[in-house]
């Protein structure tokens, strides 16, 4: 493949590209699925709004669906004013209360099965979309600069590769190995960069993803 006979500083260059078109499609998939619960948040809150919204309202029927009842003795009186204020208040906080006993009750397991179903339409549409990030993720990851690595995992990040293109442009390294070495006597007697070096670099937390991408998924989505 072409990419086996890039240069070791080529190597570094490209290598940097790709780790950041992973990055960008790991926040594209995280804004998607953000977006996703967004949507979902705002469904069910308009479900249970017009499920509460149900029990002022046959009530305000109840009071003025019959004749001679309280509608007539509401318009006889003269502080009709404060009897319709002190109406729309216990309307309300019937509203409110009932809002908050739905609430409560659409997120009992009880009521799961309704809940999946009434949002399976944003749901089909989020996996759409991720599985083509993740395709797209998957094909960057699968790259024979990722699968036969010239440097330790550990470097193979977007905080360590632009040291190691240092060492090349400033003549410290003709080689790859050289380039290391000189990383590692850097980090081991200055203390320098440390810092940078993570405990599990970004590719493989992306293939780690990737592997059990499903699993991560239903427990983000649940």
């Amino acid at each position: 493949m072409v990419e086996t006979r890039l240069s070791d500083l080529d190597y570094c260059y490209a290598s940097v590209e790709l780790l950041k078109v992973l990055e960008n499609n790991a926040y594209l998939r995280n804004e998607r699925i953000r977006t996703f619960l967004e949507q979902r948040a705002s469904r069910e809150t308009r479900i249970v709004s017009l499920v509460a919204l149900l029990f002022p309202a046959v009530l305000l029927i109840l009071l003025f669906g019959f004749p001679g009842n309280f509608a007539r003795e509401l318009i006889s009186i003269e502080n009709f004013l404060f009897r319709m204020f002190s109406l729309l208040m216990l309307g309300l906080f019937i509203f409110i209360f009932c809002f908050l006993l739905v609430y409560h009750l659409w997120h009992l397991r009880l009521v799961e099965p309704l809940r999946k179903k009434l949002t399976h339409d944003l749901k089909k549409e989020l996996l759409h979309d991720i599985k083509k990030i993740d395709e797209h993720t998957e094909s960057i990851v699968q790259k024979s600069l990722f699968t036969q690595p010239r440097v330790p995992e550990l470097y193979l990040c977007t905080e360590i590769l632009p040291l190691l293109i240092r060492y090349f442009e400033k003549g410290l390294a003709d080689f790859m190995k050289e380039a290391v070495y000189a990383l590692e006597l850097e980090l081991k007697h200055t203390g320098h960069y440390h810092h940078l070096v993570p405990r599990v670099t970004f590719l493989q937390r992306e293939r780690d993803y990737l592997q059990n991408r499903m699993a991560y998924l239903n427990k983000l989505l649940k």
